[in-house]
């Protein structure tokens, strides 16, 4: 019987271990996908954070061959701990340490970790309100951070100056994509009227190009209201397009900005990253598979 008892407690112990051994595995293969954040700065919020404070905001993790926004609503399980590569225009910044927060900020209601690294935390520029939103507060320009040491941009997306030709060719597509455009009408904003603009009207507000020939178009048209949008009443959100090799167009969002571009999966392309920039909307879309794809993590304000 001792004979027994030893080699049932041996037996036992073996599958314990492999029990152990098998979900130390699985939790591995959990997060072998690259994770991708956006180092942001936070304004102080109430009495309990008087200060800015930055902050990692986790947003997307690559799962197989496709992007997806990880969420506090997702029920995704991340790492507590994540030692992030800083990137921006193709350039590696730097590294910092985070931990997850549990107290989720509501401004931003995903999955925040805190700093805790003690090394300087990277910093391009200086505060503007271009990085805030509809907070309306100056804030550092946010930073794409990496949970692995991807940081190029083999595309080298870059700022460009499009040729009138160009310039022409996103017109037509944004005429053709907002088909019947409104203005409120003077004498009873409550109201809306039909509205004819000249190309003159219809700016470029910023443009990119990349070394192989793709080009992208942030539009701008003044006091434009789509008549078809159930929400009436309120401005075109200067929509971006983009253009493909062969002079085709394509429209993308409106009411984003350019966080960077960068080959965030270490598959040779490069992933453009925008936060969104809307009415008591906010968070970050990534587009990839030359545009054919996207995630997006998105939350409001209020």
């Amino acid at each position: 019987m001792p004979f027994v008892s030893n080699r049932m407690l041996r037996i036992t112990r073996f599958f314990a271990l492999l029990l152990l051994c098998m979900t130390r595995l699985a939790a591995q293969q959990a997060h072998s996908g690259t994770i991708v954040g956006v180092l942001e700065e936070l304004p102080a919020e109430d009495s309990e954070r008087s200060a800015k404070v930055r902050v990692v905001q986790i947003a997307f993790e690559k799962h197989e061959n496709d992007w997806v926004a990880i969420s506090s609503e997702s029920g995704q399980d991340v790492p507590k701990e994540i030692t992030w590569t800083i990137a921006f225009d193709g350039r590696n910044l730097g590294k910092i340490t985070a931990n997850t927060d549990n107290n989720a900020s509501v401004y931003s209601p995903g999955k925040l970790q805190t700093i805790v690294s003690t090394t300087p935390v990277p910093t391009v520029g200086e505060r503007s309100r271009d990085f805030s939103g509809q907070l309306e507060v100056e804030v550092l320009r946010p930073l794409v951070a990496v949970s692995a040491p991807n940081f190029s941009d083999p595309e080298r997306w870059k700022p460009a100056t499009f040729s009138p030709a160009v310039v022409s060719s996103f017109r037509t597509a944004f005429r053709r994509h907002f088909g019947k455009l409104c203005r409120t009408a003077p004498s009873d904003p409550s109201k809306l009227k039909p509205f004819s603009y000249s190309d003159e009207q219809l700016k470029v507000v910023k443009s990119y190009a990349s070394q192989s020939g793709w080009k992208l178009s942030r539009m701008h048209l003044d006091g434009a209201i789509d008549c078809n949008d159930t929400d009436a009443g309120f401005e075109i959100d200067d929509p971006w397009f983009v253009m493909d090799t062969n002079g085709s167009v394509l429209y993308l969002d409106s009411g984003m900005f350019l966080v960077d571009a960068g080959d965030y999966d270490g598959d040779g392309k490069s992933e453009l990253i925008f936060s969104i920039d809307r009415d008591n909307r906010g968070g970050y879309r990534i587009f990839y598979d030359e545009f054919r794809k996207r995630a997006q993590l998105e939350y409001s304000y209020h």
